[in-house]
């Protein structure tokens, strides 16, 4: 067996003069643990050992000194104790030296011994602490998911439950909650398929309904163009917005392309305030708090633009009042004042 220790440059290059070999800058003794005491083979497995991968020998490391301990990460993480490297030797150690050295190495970490169990402890316990205030979060969460009757979207990791149960938390009502939980789950599934069903055909239904009063409309007001492309089964809801925006919201812009942009105004002027009212007035179907007055700060297009178009439509553009309509069908519909 062996026992490395680090060599000071005094010792490598004393014992290169004294000897025509340089000491590499980690060294080991070879030694027979037979021949040692008790009281140092009882250091010898206080030491870290290790295993050379190239000649399989073991090997015995030189401990750290000690000179405290402390709480890593600002009085929250694990004990930790603070070393310092342990000291070079300056001439070539016998067996005994390096074992005394040692063991003074660990008399020195002893004495922390008792502060480091305190750390650890706190350390523990407030480990156990996040983690039972995670699985009671979680249980409300669960008991919530059964309450509404609807499978569960999220659990706590399963590396949070296993060191969870490591370290003594109360699992009793998470338990609980996932075998209740589990026992009716087949029946939320059944419930949750019927629901997403009935949505789905709702949904249907609404773009159904749309897609008639689309037809309807075009079939009384619409262009030729209009008519025969829905004849055709075409969607053409740009067509279909801009036509009817035109008729129904005359000097409102359709926002299709999303280019508009506004916020709050602080004091809308009479002109706004009047418009606003017209629209109301106008528009009985539309609801009362979809109608807005707010400061333009970006034209609105009711067609893409090219990178020209879209750079004049900036440069020209020049902020100002307007009446914005969050139009049901139509989406945003929004007149420059």
């Amino acid at each position: 067996m062996f026992a490395e220790y680090t060599p000071t440059e005094a010792l490598i290059d004393s014992h290169f003069i004294a000897a025509g070999v340089r000491l590499h800058h980690t060294v080991r003794i070879a030694f027979d643990p037979v021949a040692l005491t008790p009281e140092q083979r009882t250091v010898l497995t206080r030491c870290e050992i290790k295993s050379d991968y190239k000649t399989n020998d073991a090997y015995y490391i030189m401990p750290h000194r000690t000179t405290g301990v402390r709480q890593m990460y600002r009085d929250s993480g694990p004990a930790s104790y603070d070393t310092e490297r342990a000291d070079k030797f300056d001439t070539l150690p016998t067996i005994a030296e390096w074992i005394e050295r040692a063991a003074n190495a660990l008399a020195s970490r002893d004495q922390f011994v008792a502060e480091f169990d305190r750390l650890a402890a706190r350390h523990a316990s407030q480990e156990k602490s996040n983690h039972q205030a995670q699985i009671d979060d979680a249980t409300e969460k669960l008991l919530g998911y059964i309450a509404r009757r609807v499978t569960k979207s999220s659990q706590p990791a399963g590396m949070t439950l296993k060191t969870a149960r490591e370290l003594g938390c109360d699992m009793s009502r998470w338990d609980a909650a996932v075998a209740k939980y589990e026992a009716l789950e087949p029946a939320f599934r059944a419930e949750q398929s019927e629901r997403e069903a009935a949505e789905k055909a709702a949904a249907e239904a609404r773009r159904e309904a749309l897609r008639a009063e689309k037809r309807a409309w075009a079939d009384q007001h619409g262009s030729d163009r209009l008519k025969r492309n829905l004849a055709l089964g075409n969607d053409c809801k740009r067509l279909y917005t801009i036509e009817r925006a035109a008729i129904e919201f005359p000097g409102f812009t359709p926002d299709i392309e999303d280019t508009g942009a506004f916020k709050p105004i602080t004091c809308a002027s009479i002109e706004a305030l009047d418009e606003r009212d017209a629209v109301i007035a106008a528009h009985p179907e539309i609801a009362v708090d979809d109608v807005l007055i707010r400061w333009l700060t970006s034209a609105p297009s009711a067609r893409k633009l090219d990178e020209r178009e879209a750079e004049y439509y900036e440069s020209e553009f020049k902020p100002c009042e307007c009446i914005a309509i969050e139009h049901p069908h139509l989406g945003w519909l929004i007149k420059a004042l």
